[in-house]
């Protein structure tokens, strides 16, 4: 599994890109196997704007979120 930095990275350049499934596969692998927790960076990152009306936004962001605990 790559490095969370590296994914979310990779998930930035991906939402610029338009690719969505792409950068909610990397969302999700942080979410899941990373353990990421700051999903506020998320919503503050205008790139993933695009993201955001995805019906998979909010699961997405709820997983991160539980990672908090």
């Amino acid at each position: 599994m790559g490095m969370v930095k590296d994914r979310y990275k990779d998930a930035n350049c991906w939402a610029i890109l338009n690719n969505k499934d792409s950068a909610f596969f990397q969302l999700e692998k942080i979410a899941n196997g990373g353990k990421f927790s700051n999903y506020q960076i998320l919503e503050d990152n205008l790139n993933f704007n695009s993201l955001k009306m995805d019906d998979r936004w909010n699961n997405l962001i709820y997983k991160i979120k539980s990672n908090t605990h």
